[in-house]
């Protein structure tokens, strides 16, 4: 019921059955491989959302089939912001399960967002 509810939420939310100029767009959603982004790449697949990007380190299968668009994208290497950031609207963030330099990383990832 709760995954339900979580699911219907996301959809009001990312305005999923809207026009494209209404909707959150491409979302792109780091690190989808960690216990929450993971949790939050399958509420958006269970929403429906047909414009989902995960960067991860790790490809999972059930995105994999999903029709879910997987970057490589690793918070050391500021090389993959780029092509994960690429014609994004929304990003969702989930910190690093061991955030090492996370305040040397974060700022670049924000700035790249611009």
């Amino acid at each position: 019921k709760m995954k339900l509810a979580l699911a219907a939420e996301l959809k009001k939310l990312l305005g999923i059955g809207k026009t494209p100029s209404e909707h959150a767009g491409r979302v792109l959603v780091v690190d989808g491989a960690d216990v929450v982004g993971h949790r939050v790449v399958e509420r958006l697949i269970d929403a429906e959302y047909s414009h989902l990007r995960v960067g991860t380190r790790v490809l999972h299968e059930k995105e994999e089939t999903t029709g879910v668009e997987l970057v490589p994208f690793v918070w050391e290497d500021v090389d993959t912001y780029d092509a994960a950031l690429k014609d994004v609207k929304t990003v969702f963030v989930t910190t690093p399960i061991k955030p090492s330099n996370w305040d040397t990383y974060f700022p670049k990832f924000l700035k790249a967002c611009d």
